[in-house]
């Protein structure tokens, strides 16, 4: 996950993830500037068992939870807030 600014220049930058593929299929900002992200992770050739993720970090790029959930080869791919 990056952040950058309006002219481009980076804000911070930091990792999801396990040692397998992983990948963000969306991401959503709430009014207080909270990151939701959600994909799969986990998920590798020789171990295709990924799982859906769902995690939020701050405004500021520091992750504040994680989690996986579902069956194998499962994929979160969509966010919406209310």
């Amino acid at each position: 996950m990056v952040k950058l600014d309006g002219i481009g220049r980076l804000q911070w930058h930091t990792f999801l993830g396990s040692h397998g593929y992983d990948g963000a299929s969306d991401l959503a900002v709430d009014g207080a500037g909270h990151l939701f992200v959600v994909g799969e992770v986990g998920y590798s050739h020789m171990s295709p068992t990924g799982d859906a993720m769902v995690a939020k970090l701050d405004a500021g790029g520091d992750l504040k939870w994680e989690t996986t959930f579902g069956s194998p080869r499962s994929s979160a791919n969509a966010v919406a807030l209310d």
